[in-house]
């Protein structure tokens, strides 16, 4: 019994039960170890996820910020566009207006040109309608003359 004691003797290192203990003692402290070295790295990867999540936030934020903006700059271009075609328009409007002037003041020029060509005319009317009636009285004159001159022949 005391030879049986002995040899199942945990706490003696040289018995095989001693040696298992031992071992196993020393496997539960390096498997303590792994344990706190895990539970401080998966702390680490807490704190790392929690700054990623984070991090994501803030990068979604700016991603929408930067949508809205991007969507912003698209309405101001194509706005841009129409404000350029507008302007394009404009410009060969404003063209055709001083086109116009220009008309309107040689249709100016014209119709002052047409009021002294009429202003000849009728003077020139006039001028006709008195060299008419002079010839007309001539005519009388002549005919009365040749008459006359028969008269005194006979």
């Amino acid at each position: 019994m005391e030879r049986l004691n002995q040899s199942d003797s945990i706490e003696d290192p040289n018995s095989p039960a001693g040696r298992r203990h031992l071992q196993l003692q020393t496997q539960l402290e390096q498997l303590q170890e792994e344990t706190f070295r895990l539970e401080a790295a998966k702390d680490d990867y807490r704190i790392r996820c929690e700054e990623l999540e984070k991090e994501i936030s803030e990068l979604r934020q700016q991603n929408d910020e930067l949508t809205t903006l991007a969507d912003d700059a698209q309405s101001l271009k194509d706005e841009i566009d129409v404000l350029r075609h507008s302007s394009d328009k404009v410009s060969k409007l404003e063209g055709q207006v001083e086109s116009y002037k220009k008309k309107l003041e040689d249709l100016g020029d014209l119709r002052r040109q047409v009021k002294l060509l009429e202003e000849k005319n009728t003077m020139y009317m006039q001028n006709t309608v008195s060299l008419e009636e002079e010839l007309r009285k001539a005519n009388a004159a002549r005919s009365q003359l040749e008459t006359y001159k028969r008269q005194v022949k006979e």
